[in-house]
């Protein structure tokens, strides 16, 4: 409903004359500027109602009706933005405390909590306050509307990562249930070499026997190397296969060396296969230790 007190720039309680005085003065300015006729028509008809006592006295009346609706409206509009702001900030938190505990299970398989009740509950008020704030003719401003947006953003952003993360893992399960699958062989192969090295070590003088196993562990470690070269991995962790086969193919070439020179290896030999041996075992750890903590990043 036009204001038309408003429209004349007067105050609700303006005589006839101040209502006359700024009819002319809106009149000559619409003039002046070739205002289109609806203007002139609306400034008129404000004269017309304005200085009738009873056209005056039924529109005030009707203003005054006007202005309860709007605060009502308003009101009914504030208290649906606050039931739907209220929605989004349980709908975001539970988003929020599922991507939390997701990160903190790590890329290990461990468990992690779906705050599915906060996430259900604040999505159902959050479109039903949405549904009733934006039906209830009241004026929106743009603080409520971003308000709403970044709440509903963060709660987005933080479920959206764990969804898209999980869909992903799940199209890598093929990938990683091969590769574990290889990595078992290979730890079965690199234990029976183990057992030999072992046993070759319990032995005080060299033997024939000696040369066999470390020849055996050669091609066990080889046999290793071989397997996990072959064997699919997740995107991103190529440098851990990379990494191992690597090592074992430099185990499998100590051994082989040691199985070859025997009981006629001289004492600086001796150490320089100790050395090469001991810095695989050490690369070996450090990129165990390497992968496990990229896993919990």
């Amino acid at each position: 409903m036009t204001d038309y007190y408003a429209l004349l720039g007067v105050p609700r309680d303006a005589t006839e004359t101040e209502i006359r005085s700024a009819y002319g003065r809106d009149a000559l300015r619409l003039n002046e500027i070739s205002a289109p006729p609806e203007q002139h028509a609306i400034l008129r008809a404000a004269l017309t109602t304005l200085v009738d006592p009873a056209a005056r006295a039924e529109y005030d009346a009707q203003l005054a009706t006007s202005a309860l609706m709007a605060t009502a409206q308003n009101e009914a509009g504030d208290a649906s933005y606050r039931y739907a702001r209220a929605g989004a900030i349980w709908f975001a938190g539970g988003c929020a405390v599922t991507a939390a505990t997701y990160l903190a299970a790590g890329d290990g398989g461990g468990r992690f909590f779906i705050a599915w009740g906060a996430v259900i509950f604040g999505a159902i008020q959050l479109i039903r306050g949405l549904a009733s704030y934006l039906g209830s003719g009241a004026a929106r401003t743009q603080t409520q509307m971003l308000t709403l947006a970044g709440i509903v953003l963060v709660g987005v952003l933080s479920g959206g990562w764990v969804v898209a993360d999980q869909v992903a893992a799940s199209a890598d399960r093929p990938t990683i249930d091969a590769w574990n699958a290889a990595l078992d062989e290979a730890q079965a192969l690199t234990d029976k070499a183990e057992t030999l090295m072992d046993q070759v070590a319990s032995r005080s003088d060299w033997t024939a026997q000696d040369n066999s196993d470390l020849a055996q562990v050669s091609t066990l470690y080889g046999r290793a190397a071989d397997r996990l070269a072959a064997a699919p991995i997740v995107t991103g962790h190529e440098w851990y296969r990379e990494g191992l086969v690597k090592d074992f193919r430099e185990a499998s070439a100590v051994a082989g060396e040691m199985s070859r020179i025997g009981g006629t290896a001289t004492k600086a030999q001796v150490d320089s296969l100790s050395a090469r041996w001991d810095a695989w075992v050490q690369d070996y750890n450090s990129l165990a230790d390497r992968f496990d903590a990229s896993r919990r990043r």
